[in-house]
């Protein structure tokens, strides 16, 4: 059996192209950095994409709360936007302030510089543990304030190949390569010796890890610990036949944890599957 840094390095193999990701939710915006966005859906004419979102990000929420994103595949030239966006948190500052965008037509933000962009709304999600995975239908597509896709895309093995050095964890000299404290993918510090906040905000997986922030589990388990008593309630009320539930248990169980964007969702898809069933 190989060890976890030798598994970790063969699944590195696995990622995205370099994406960029925004959302916003009552006048608060945020753009983050991630390699871990797939095409969902081999159907022409039902496109869609998934994205794996650490549930310690900014974004996280803003995503679940909302049902909404915007996916930006980059060009080879935007070092500068992915240092930008991948290296600072939300929380700490305005990431899009100095970035040109404008809204979409879902009213997430629109980076002007890409390759291209999607404007999606979330159809599914699954709780993969330390992340969650988005499933997005493409609602809209464009090449950000361009009309035709600019340079070639930012793929990770380009990034990493051509990442600047001061972006590249710092080895302990007495450290064995594959040691967990050697900075071999484990750093959770920037090229700048701080704490690489941005790639914890993508998760990227690009050659810069970390091992998570302690500010941002504590503000999720604040976020479930608000739900626990609702959650008691309406999973008594399900599982008591004289309740009648009008959802099922998987379904009551989901939209606890839904927020109002994906719940409208929800209510539009059992719609239009109480529709087919007439």
């Amino acid at each position: 059996m190989l060890s976890p840094d030798q598994t970790y390095q063969l699944l590195r193999a696995l990622t995205s192209p370099i994406v960029a990701v925004t959302s916003a939710q009552n006048g608060k915006r945020n753009g983050m950095i991630l390699d871990s966005a797939i095409r969902a859906s081999i159907v022409p004419t039902v496109p869609r994409v998934s994205v794996y979102v650490h549930k310690f990000n900014f974004s996280h929420d803003l995503i679940f709360q909302t049902g909404r994103f915007g996916l930006h595949l980059l060009h080879t030239g935007q070092f500068d936007l992915i240092h930008r966006l991948g290296f600072f948190s939300g929380r700490d500052r305005d990431k899009l302030a100095d970035v040109p965008h404008h809204l979409g037509t879902l009213g997430v933000p629109v980076l002007d510089d890409c390759h291209a962009h999607f404007e999606c709304v979330v159809a599914n999600v699954m709780d993969t543990g330390s992340s969650t995975c988005f499933l997005g239908d493409v609602q809209a597509v464009g090449f950000g304030a361009a009309t035709v896709p600019r340079g070639e895309v930012m793929t990770a093995a380009y990034f990493r190949a051509h990442m600047p050095p001061d972006w590249r964890p710092k080895r302990s000299s007495n450290a064995p390569s594959n040691s967990p404290s050697s900075g071999a993918g484990r750093s959770n510090r920037c090229g700048g010796g701080r704490r690489c906040d941005g790639m914890r905000d993508g998760g990227c997986g690009m050659g810069i890890r970390n091992v998570g922030c302690v500010f941002g589990y504590a503000s999720r388990i604040t976020h479930l610990a608000s739900r626990a008593s609702y959650f008691f309630s309406v999973l008594t009320i399900t599982l008591t036949p004289s309740c009648r539930p009008r959802l099922p248990l998987n379904e009551a169980l989901g939209l606890l944890f839904a927020g109002d964007g994906m719940k409208s969702s929800l209510a539009s898809m059992r719609s239009a599957s109480r529709s087919r069933m007439r």
